[in-house]
């Protein structure tokens, strides 16, 4: 079983050489568009730090100074924690001692995890692998200074694209904002299911990328082609029927007579557009709108259009509530 997990344990370590990550913001918010779970996102990071507190089920270690990030990593039967080389157990991890964790970090909207993976201490004295030269041993901790890195996978928005670089628009925690992003000839950028150029993405386009984000600098390892946005449509002719009523005037105001009408549906007030083209007939003359008063009954010819809007083409005065 320790040589399983010695030969886990090396694969694990390569490939965490080989994509290093740091605890650096996860991409936006998404969710899964089925009912109101909020999606999970995980990534892989590293970090380097002093061990505070360590039992059998989680380990707390301060990131950084004195002033770091407190950090609580959980431990399950994946872990692996390794010595100088050597694979050994969880009582090594002793409150003092530095460590170098790969781990994994799963997010949702209001909980985070750090599982642990794997866990590299520098080798005690006189054990461990050497330099090679008769020296001190080799260390499996970091070199100070050294820039940690991280993937990230974000579906963005193209707002630009230059000469070795593309701006992107993406969502975060903390609004929209805009990314500049290194292309070099390794990035790998699809198309339609064809290896392109990055010439073939222009602003506009949509794309899901993957990036390797080291402190302030962004590179693309790929670029995927989602598609443009859908043009806008264009708006629907508006329709209009004719129609006549029975109604009783409820308002009358400058160019617009309220009045009320019954139905099936019950009892409607409408809002009716009086312009000069309008016939109001009383007492078998034409006259004006300002002749009709709330409290009359009118015959109302009119035209109502799928906007809303309804116009008055004819009001025959009927009578007068008693």
């Amino acid at each position: 079983m320790r040589r399983i997990l010695g030969v886990f344990g090396a694969a694990l370590a390569a490939l965490a050489v080989a994509v290093p990550g740091a605890m650096a913001a996860d991409g936006p918010k998404t969710t899964d568009g089925q009912g109101d779970k909020p999606a999970v996102k995980c990534f892989r990071a590293s970090f380097g730090g002093r061990i505070l507190q360590a039992d059998a089920d989680s380990v707390s270690v301060r990131v950084g100074g004195s002033d770091g990030k407190k950090v609580l990593a959980v431990l399950n039967g994946e872990t692996i924690v390794k010595q100088g080389g050597a694979v050994v157990d969880a009582s090594a991890l002793v409150p003092g001692k530095r460590a170098r964790f790969f781990v994994r970090v799963c997010r949702s909207a209001d909980q985070r995890t750090v599982t642990a993976k794997l866990i590299g201490l520098k080798a005690e004295d006189g054990a461990g692998t050497s330099t090679g030269d008769g020296g001190t041993p080799a260390s499996s901790e970091p070199k100070p200074g050294t820039a940690d890195c991280s993937q990230r996978e974000v579906n963005a928005l193209v707002v630009a694209v230059g000469d070795g670089s593309i701006t992107l628009k993406i969502n975060t925690d903390d609004g929209i904002k805009e990314l500049i992003v290194t292309v070099t000839p390794d990035t790998v950028i699809r198309k339609n299911d064809q290896t392109v150029s990055l010439v073939d993405l222009k602003a506009g386009d949509y794309v899901h990328i993957l990036v390797l984000k080291c402190s302030e600098n962004a590179k693309a390892l790929k670029i995927l082609f989602l598609g443009q946005p859908e043009a806008p449509k264009p708006p629907t002719p508006e329709t209009c029927g004719q129609g006549e009523t029975n109604a009783m005037v409820v308002l009358v105001g400058d160019g617009t007579i309220t009045v009320k009408t019954s139905s099936s549906e019950g009892t409607k007030e409408w809002a009716l557009a009086v312009t000069g083209e309008t016939v109001v007939r009383k007492n078998d003359q034409n006259v004006a709108l300002a002749d009709l008063a709330a409290g009359d009954y009118v015959h109302i010819v009119l035209v109502r259009c799928s906007s809303g809007t309804a116009k008055a083409l004819k009001l025959v005065y009927l009578g007068h509530t008693s």
